[in-house]
């Protein structure tokens, strides 16, 4: 639906190197109501934490490494893992 061709953007954003936009575009779909499903909030957690981790925003990394590990049991481990090496 209209989430994923957002999300979609939001990734183009993030893989062109544009993560100020890409940040952008994934807080506001996060933001929709009714809220995007599960499936779609995990991976634009994923995109926003990569982008801050990327700027060296390691809080906000953390912060979004750590919703998509509440979201998305499936990627709880890479996202466990992300935490450790930035807190570390």
């Amino acid at each position: 639906g209209e989430y994923d061709a957002v999300l979609q953007t939001a990734l183009r954003q993030q893989e062109s190197g544009d993560c100020a936009s890409s940040i952008k575009t994934n807080e506001s779909l996060l933001k929709s109501r009714p809220e995007p499903p599960p499936g779609v909030q995990a991976v634009s957690y994923k995109s926003l934490a990569e982008c801050y981790e990327q700027r060296g925003e390691v809080d906000k990394a953390v912060y979004n490494y750590e919703q998509l590990e509440m979201i998305s049991p499936a990627e709880a481990p890479y996202a466990n893992t992300r935490i450790s090496e930035l807190k570390g």
